[in-house]
C-alpha cells in the first residue's frame, strides 16, 4: 500500500500543470489506471479534478498574511521577554530588600544583646496565639468584681 501511494504521489507530481482533468479507472485485474485520457474499455472513469495554481494576486495575499502573522508573533515574543525581564528584576529587588532588612535585624539584635546580656526573644503581637516571651512580665490580673447575694424575702 505503501508503494501504491509513493508511485501515485510520483505520478501526480510528474503529471503537468495544465491538465484539466484526470481520469482514474480500474481494468479487469484489479489494477488502477490513471491518465489525462479516458480509456475507451473502461465503463466508467472517475474523473480527478485537479485545482488550478494559485494566481498572483492569491500569492501576495498569503505573503501579507504570512507577514503579518510572523509581525504578531515577534511582537508577543518581545512582551513576553519584557515582561519575563520586568519580573525577573522585581524578584531581584525584593532578594536584595529581604537581604537588607535581615541584615538590619541581625544588627539590632546584636545591639540588644550587648546592652543587655540577654537574648532577644522575638515577640509578635500581631498573633494571638504565641504566648509572650519570658524575659517580660505578664501584665497584672483584674480582680474579679464580687458576687452580690439577693437577700432573702420574708413572708409578711
Amino acid at each position: 500500500m505503501l508503494r501504491l501511494s509513493i508511485l501515485f504521489s510520483f505520478f501526480l507530481l510528474s503529471l503537468p500543470l495544465h491538465a484539466d482533468k484526470i481520469y482514474k479507472w480500474t481494468d479487469e485485474k484489479g489494477n488502477v489506471h490513471y491518465s489525462d485520457r479516458p480509456d475507451p474499455a473502461a465503463a466508467q472513469p472517475e474523473i480527478i479534478a485537479i485545482e488550478p495554481p494559485p494566481s498572483q494576486a492569491q500569492i501576495r495575499e498569503a505573503e501579507q498574511t504570512q507577514q503579518q502573522l510572523q509581525n504578531s508573533a515577534n511582537a508577543l515574543s518581545n512582551s513576553r521577554q519584557k515582561r519575563e525581564k520586568k519580573q525577573a528584576e522585581a524578584e531581584q529587588k525584593q532578594k536584595q530588600q529581604e537581604a537588607e532588612r535581615q541584615k538590619l535585624i541581625e544588627e539590632a539584635q546584636k545591639k540588644w544583646e550587648m546592652q543587655t546580656d540577654q537574648p532577644l526573644t522575638p515577640w509578635y503581637p500581631a498573633y494571638p496565639g504565641l504566648p509572650r516571651p519570658p524575659n517580660r512580665p505578664r501584665p497584672p490580673l483584674r480582680p474579679r468584681p464580687p458576687v452580690v447575694k439577693p437577700l432573702p424575702v420574708r413572708p409578711r
